[in-house]
């Protein structure tokens, strides 16, 4: 978990020809990736898929921004999210997060830790695991990632993932269901993210995960294909504007927001999703954020953070309710916790 703001890659001592060369370099790319990245995403709806491992998120702090975190990347739900974002990371981290969703009937923990190692990269790991509480159905996710940056304005990542499912073979709605002629299924997948900062306080991420065709149906007759799952996002520093900003009080809440947006591909279906952060100081965030898919479910996001220093080591506990925009019952909402540790 990085500060809320990235000091500048360029220093004092970087000459002056090189700065200019690497500025225009990044006004060149800028254009072209992000051109590249919206030809990808009208490409994908050509890709078949099914509904194995939906992407439902993860991390308190994420969510809580509408789930808009691929361009923002800066801790250790990365890993998660856009695994490239690790390549800026100064400190090794760890993180934990508990969801409950319907009630209490589906659960979703994440851990993951992130090892960076100097000017080599970073090295990350984490776990997904999705279960229901009458325990006949579970998946789960085991990646590693790498990741390195380049003249500390971009940085590329990669993950390899196991993915498992795994049915309870003493439920009786399992073994007499002829479906089945398997119980558990495994397969690799792999996933790679970039990060670009092409100007100060902008941030932009893309990420495509599953690009390996992965088959985990339990039936011998059908498919049940890991969708291919795309990615973009913008997060911008609003203090950069705070200089058009007349009222100081607007100005002192400026200094510590940044906004978040992407939109997001997978197996046909299209998600929006926003999100605005504010430190209202060193210890307490706030966050807001909304997320709508094509079939017109929107999701509102309430989130907050307690941030505390001891010593060397940083803990963050970050909480999130979300709150689904259709008339679903209470228990249909999901609320998140997450522990963050960096020393």
């Amino acid at each position: 978990m990085n500060g809320l703001h990235a000091s500048s890659p360029l220093g004092s001592d970087y000459p002056e020809n090189e700065k200019a060369k690497i500025v225009m370099l990044e006004v060149r790319l800028f254009p072209l990736l992000t051109l590249f990245g919206l030809i990808l995403l009208l490409m994908l709806p050509v890709i078949p898929g099914q509904a194995a491992f939906v992407d439902i998120g993860t991390g308190a702090r994420p969510m809580g921004l509408g789930g808009a975190f691929t361009a923002l990347a800066d801790d250790a739900s990365a890993l998660y999210y856009n695994s490239a974002g690790i390549a800026f990371s100064e400190a090794r981290q760890l993180h934990g997060t508990r969801v409950s969703h319907l009630g209490g009937l589906a659960s979703h923990d994440f851990i993951a830790g992130i090892l960076p190692v100097g000017k080599i990269g970073a090295f990350g790991i984490s776990t997904n695991i999705l279960s229901e509480s009458e325990e006949i159905y579970q998946e789960q996710a085991i990646k590693l990632s790498y990741a390195a940056s380049f003249k500390g304005k971009f940085s590329a990542g990669i993950s390899v993932s196991t993915l498992r499912t795994a049915y309870n073979q003493e439920s009786k709605s399992i073994t007499d269901n002829p479906y089945f002629t398997t119980y558990q299924t495994s397969a690799l997948s792999a996933d790679l993210g970039v990060l670009i900062l092409p100007l100060s306080g902008l941030r932009v991420g893309m990420v495509v995960e599953n690009l390996i065709p992965t088959n985990i149906s339990v039936s011998e007759n059908n498919e049940d294909n890991v969708p291919v799952n795309f990615r973009f996002g913008v997060a911008y520093d609003l203090d950069a504007v705070t200089d058009t900003i007349q009222q100081e009080s607007l100005q002192q809440i400026l200094k510590t927001a940044r906004g978040s947006a992407e939109i997001g591909r997978r197996n046909g279906q299209t998600a929006i999703k926003g999100g605005i952060e504010v430190w209202v100081n060193p210890t307490i965030g706030l966050r807001t954020g909304y997320a709508l898919h094509n079939n017109q479910t929107g999701v509102i996001s309430l989130g907050g953070s307690l941030r505390l220093k001891l010593s060397s080591t940083r803990l963050q506990l970050d909480y999130a309710y979300r709150l689904f925009a259709v008339e679903l019952t209470e228990s249909s909402n999901s609320q998140l916790f997450s522990l963050g540790v960096a020393f």
